[in-house]
């Protein structure tokens, strides 16, 4: 078996992420397609929460686990929201940034570095929890500026250990 469904993520025997982000992304182009074709409105306003509530939760579900590093994942999956905001009525003139600008949307790329901190800020926050020091090593140099909760980043001598949002530990692994 090549590919693993676990929890909804889809996962490689190589422990990537591209058939998971295949899927995905053609569920929300599908989605997003069918957002156009079942209002009748073309009010841009109604249009975006149309996207925002069916299509974007598709583009972000569980996205700390199977965040894409890769260059053409990460494209692929913006290309979603792209054509959207493109297709919107006296959109197409303007550039992606500034569509994202004047409908008060953020690049899906940001929304998941945000879900990555929040899980990470929530670990921590959490009444000192056994399993959120597991998780995460704090590190123990205290020779830099700002507040005790630095994370120790073990080395990686593969791309896809050193890309996981949570790293590996041997003491994790027992």
């Amino acid at each position: 078996m090549d590919v693993v469904n676990d929890l909804s993520v889809l996962v490689s025997q190589h422990l990537t992420f591209s058939e998971h982000i295949d899927r995905i992304v053609q569920k929300a182009a599908c989605r997003s397609y069918l957002v156009f074709k079942c209002f009748q409105s073309r009010n841009t306003k109604l249009l975006v929460r149309a996207f925002t509530t069916y299509v974007r939760p598709l583009l972000e579900v569980n996205s700390w686990v199977w965040s894409p590093h890769l260059l053409k994942d990460i494209q692929r999956l913006e290309a979603v929201q792209r054509r959207f905001t493109k297709k919107l009525l006296g959109m197409h003139a303007f550039t992606y940034p500034e569509r994202l600008k004047l409908l008060g949307l953020e690049r899906l790329e940001d929304r998941r570095i945000k879900a990555e901190h929040t899980i990470c800020v929530q670990t921590f926050v959490r009444p000192y929890s056994p399993t959120s020091r597991r998780l995460f090593i704090l590190c123990e140099s205290t020779c830099t500026r700002g507040h005790s909760y630095k994370l120790f980043l073990p080395r990686c001598s593969t791309d896809v250990h050193k890309c996981f949002f949570l790293p590996l530990h041997r003491e994790n692994l027992e």
